[in-house]
């Protein structure tokens, strides 16, 4: 299921001079008013706007996780991506490669993968066990 089924494509909200992407209040609007859900999981910067806009309030309207956690205060629920950890891993495989004499695009492509953090928080409070 699409978040925004319908909706303009990506490109059409972006601006090489714009830094944050804002979702259009509008088109949140009739999306959330058709789907009515119970969790949100975006970008805070995206969707907090039409939250404020709409007059939602989180967690009573609506529960919110941010997938770019980055106030691990416990006010918000979210995934933090460990930027830090990533910077450092780029670093050291680039000191491998350099201390190898490897230079250039490689034959081989290869991923590293830095798993994100889940942090609870108040804007997704989570369900009592019966």
């Amino acid at each position: 299921m699409f978040l925004f089924p319908g909706a303009e494509p990506v490109a059409a909200w972006m601006g090489e001079s714009q830094s944050d992407v804002v979702a259009p209040t509008e088109g949140f609007r009739r999306w959330f008013d058709k789907y009515r859900p119970e969790v949100i999981v975006s970008k805070g910067s995206f969707v907090q706007p039409c939250f404020a806009e709409m007059k939602l309030k989180v967690p009573r309207d609506v529960a919110f996780v941010d997938v770019f956690l980055e106030d691990c205060s416990g006010k918000t629920a979210g995934v933090r991506q460990n930027h830090d950890t990533v910077g450092e891993l780029a670093v050291e495989i680039l000191a491998g490669q350099l201390h190898h004499n490897k230079f250039g695009v490689p034959e081989i492509p290869t991923t590293t993968y830095v798993e994100g953090s889940w942090f609870d928080g108040a804007s997704c409070p989570m369900p009592l066990k019966s």
